[in-house]
């Protein structure tokens, strides 16, 4: 039975490491195969795990790249709204311009219608009805600094520019002189350096304007019979009114020494300015009673040719006071 035992035990254990090196034997190329399959699965989780770390940066970049891109986006919507509002300002500045341009090129012609052609039109038109005002204007500045000229020239003591003054003032006295230049011709009348001649030329250059310097200077002419005056004295109170100043020539014929000779004198005279005049001496009573009966009886016998000279009206001649003195003095005589 031990022996039995011992056989069956024995057989049971070489069974047993039959068994288990057949199991052994069998179980090795499955386990080589799956350590193979672990070291696979190891390494493909180790590949997993690097791809996820991958995927993770990726990820992580992909995000911090979109952040860059939102930013950049972000950035160029920036831009471009920016653009958009500087496009847009343009556009409004451009709009004002063209507004501007064309508001200009509205307003130009008539602007230049307006303060150019039309002011010129006018001023033309001006002065084509002021031309002649114009005209005379400028001949009357000019005239006035020849004659200032040749008051200067006047108190020279060369005679070549004292005479060319004298008849320039000789030459347009009837245009007269301003008070100012009246002023100073009246105080070379009256200065010593000038000699007779001269102030007889401008004495009557003076003598067709009324002034109170001209009617006292004459004045003062006739009362001391100066002679270089005289005509210049007669022709400056016949323009201002004669018969307004008949004392004066009364005054002149009473103390002129030889009255005859005074007396035809002003009326020969008086004929050149202003033949009514004659008329009213020889009918003033006052100034036919200065004569004496020496100029009456010279008269009486130059009278006929006297009156053939002024060409008085025989019937006015006839009646005039002169001839009934004449007439008179010579019945006396008879």
């Amino acid at each position: 039975m031990n022996k039995e035992y011992m056989k069956t035990r024995m057989l049971t254990i070489i069974m047993l490491i039959f068994t288990f090196g057949f199991a052994y034997g069998q179980e090795n190329p499955n386990n080589s195969k799956l350590d193979k399959n672990v070291v696979e699965i190891s390494q493909l989780k180790s590949e997993i795990a690097e791809l996820k770390s991958e995927i993770i940066e990726l990820k992580e970049k992909a995000q911090w790249k979109n952040e860059i891109f939102e930013q950049r986006l972000q950035q160029a919507s920036d831009t471009i709204a920016n653009q958009n509002s500087l496009f847009d300002g343009f556009g409004v500045l451009y709009g004002i311009i063209t507004v501007i341009i064309a508001l200009i090129g509205i307003a130009l012609p008539i602007l230049t219608y307006q303060f150019g052609i039309k002011p010129s039109q006018n001023a033309l038109k001006e002065f084509e009805n002021n031309a002649d005002k114009k005209m005379e204007d400028f001949l009357e500045k000019s005239r006035n600094k020849q004659i200032e000229q040749a008051i200067e020239n006047i108190k020279s003591q060369n005679p070549e520019l004292k005479s060319n003054a004298t008849t320039f003032l000789s030459l347009t006295q009837h245009q007269g002189f301003t008070d100012e230049q009246l002023y100073k011709l009246f105080l070379i009348l009256k200065s010593a350096d000038i000699d007779e001649t001269t102030k007889g030329q401008i004495a009557f250059s003076i003598s067709n304007k009324k002034s109170d310097y001209a009617t006292e200077y004459f004045t003062t002419a006739l009362q001391n019979n100066y002679v270089n005056i005289k005509y210049a004295a007669i022709k400056y109170f016949v323009n201002i009114g004669f018969d307004n100043h008949l004392n004066i020539f009364r005054d002149l014929i009473s103390k002129s020494e030889n009255k005859y000779i005074e007396l035809v004198t002003l009326l020969t005279w008086l004929y050149s300015l202003n033949k009514n005049s004659i008329l009213t001496v020889i009918n003033n009573k006052d100034i036919v009673d200065s004569l004496d009966q020496q100029a009456l009886k010279t008269l009486k016998g130059a009278l006929p040719s006297l009156n053939k000279t002024w060409r008085i009206e025989e019937n006015e001649f006839e009646k005039s006071y002169l001839n009934e003195m004449v007439k008179k003095a010579s019945s006396q005589q008879a």
